[in-house]
């Protein structure tokens, strides 16, 4: 199969839902689905995060969303593997929705999920040491700003060097952030600044250049 910016996002999605973080899945697979993304996994581990995702106290808005993701994914995973599953998670919805999500409304629940810039940093953070550094990859491959957050995390030192070193190599569309630049900044004075060479001294210099 051939290895595309989409397919190892849903990989890292699916790495958050095993990892029991389901509301950076959510986040992950919703990103996807505004892509235009119709593949039967994705539309089921969105409809399946959601309803993860609830609270205690925070849930009829999750099942909202929820129940309109279930309505468009059912006749995705109609006869793959994923309909059980999807038939499961939602029969715990109270009310079934008869209008279906679309791609199009994608940035409004990234934008409900995203609650604060610490969702997703604090979702890596538990996870294993290559699995951060495959999500830092992963996420900052989309070279989308709602995964800065990560990458600032990243370069602070938060996920390992590894982590940080896979931030820098994808931090170019950001250089004029003023949080990227001043991670940067705390990067270069940290004393253990030289692990995360050549690619910290790269970084500063296109900055400087610019």
């Amino acid at each position: 199969m051939e290895i595309t910016p989409e397919n190892l996002l849903e990989k890292a999605a699916l790495t958050f839902w095993r990892a029991r973080q389901p509301l950076a899945a959510a986040v992950l697979f919703a990103d996807l689905v505004g892509g235009g993304s119709e593949a039967p996994p994705v539309w089921c581990g969105l409809g399946s995060s959601l309803m993860a995702s609830r609270g205690v106290l925070v849930r009829q808005p999750f099942e909202a969303w929820a129940a309109r993701v279930f309505a468009r994914a059912m006749p995705l995973v109609a006869g793959t593997p994923f309909e059980a599953a999807a038939k499961t998670w939602a029969a715990e919805l109270p009310v079934a929705s008869a209008v279906a999500f679309t791609a199009a409304e994608a940035p409004a629940l990234l934008d409900f999920l995203l609650v604060t810039d610490a969702v997703l940093p604090d979702a890596v953070a538990p996870l294993p040491e290559e699995d951060r550094m495959f999500a830092v990859m992963a996420m900052g491959d989309r070279a989308n700003v709602r995964y800065v957050p990560v990458l600032c995390a990243a370069i602070d030192g938060r996920f390992g060097p590894g982590a940080a070193r896979s931030a820098l190599k994808r931090v170019g569309p950001f250089l004029d952030r003023v949080d990227l630049r001043a991670a940067l900044g705390r990067a270069a004075r940290a004393p253990a600044s030289q692990e995360l060479q050549p690619y910290l001294g790269w970084v500063l210099a296109r900055i400087g250049q610019g």
